[in-house]
This record gives C-alpha cells, structure tokens and sequence, in this order.
C-alpha cells in the first residue's frame, strides 16, 4: 500500500498525520507516537497556561532584499503561532519595510533559510540595529527571534521544533521557572 506523506500541508493537523504515516512505513509506530504527543502535550500546556491573556500580535518573516516575504494566515507557521497562542499579523504574501512598521508588532519571528543557519545571529542584529525598526514594540522589547526555515515548513518530524521555538518566543513567562 501507498502512503502518502504531506509534507507542504499548511495545518498542523496534517503534519501530525504525516509523522504517523512516516512511523507505519518505517516500522516505528511508537517513535512517531511519542512525536505526536510531545507536540500535543506542549500545545496543551501553553493553551491552559495562557486562557484569558492577550495573544501576542506576530510577523513571522523573512528577509528577501528589500522586503519580507510574510508567513501569514495560510501558512504552517501561522497555524502553529495560533495553536500556541499567538496572533498572526496577516498581510500580502510579501510586504515592505513599512508595512512591518506600520504593524508595530509584539513579536517577530525571523525565519532564516537552510543556506543562511549561520548567519542566523547576524541576520537578527541587522534586523535590531535597522533605524527604521527602532520604534517597533518586538525591538524595543527585545522580542525578535530566529527560526530556522525547517521548523515551520515542510517540517514534519521538526515540527515540534517549531512549536517549542513558537511558544517560548510568544510566553517566556510559561517557562522561566520549568527550565523547559
């Protein structure tokens, strides 16, 4: 039997489907179980933890000359920031440096593709020392954060990556005293 593996799915739903699927066909049911419950498990723990609060307005971008391509309201990544309590900023597939002004939000989440990883610190400082950034809240509050492009997209197993980066960037408060 054939079985098909979604790995450009855009809801997480998907990407807990694939991982079992990826289990059945290697013969490592319980290994991908395990997967699926630690992302079940860290979703549950951040929603209980977070029911009444604000959800943190975030940009999930990233850098492409002189614009951001916008991982916006139909993207794994915005569905993972909604599964843990964040709230995506929707705007065009990509937007300018005014837009991202203009958006003035909480946090942001610099994705950094698999040819840049080592740059990734520098990436961010040149975000953070940008004039044109210095009046936004994610800057001021020094809540702008790297996520390598393998987390939230086509990230299957990496999945959780994603989820786990998400959730401390959007609740540091949640994990402080848990040392997770």
């Amino acid at each position: 039997p054939t079985i098909y593996i979604d790995y450009h799915s855009e809801k997480l739903e998907n990407h807990q489907h694939s991982i079992d699927a990826i289990g059945k066909a290697l013969g490592k049911e319980e290994r991908a179980e395990e997967l699926v419950q630690q992302m079940q498990a860290e979703i549950r723990y951040v929603q209980e933890n977070t029911r009444g609060k604000e959800r943190p307005r975030t940009l999930i971008i990233e850098r492409m000359g002189n614009q951001f391509m916008n991982y916006g309201e139909d993207t794994l990544a915005a569905d993972i920031l909604r599964h843990v309590n964040g709230d995506p900023l929707s705007y065009e597939r990509y937007i300018g440096f005014e837009q991202v002004v203009d958006a003035n939000p909480e946090v942001i989440f610099l994705i950094v593709s698999e040819d840049r990883y080592r740059e990734a610190e520098t990436i961010k400082a040149e975000f953070m020392d940008d004039p044109a950034f210095q009046d936004i809240q994610a800057v001021q509050n020094n809540r702008v954060y790297v996520l390598p492009l393998y987390m939230v997209y086509a990230s299957a197993t990496r999945t959780y990556d994603g989820i786990h980066a998400m959730a401390h960037g959007l609740h540091p408060e949640l994990y402080e005293e848990v040392g997770k």
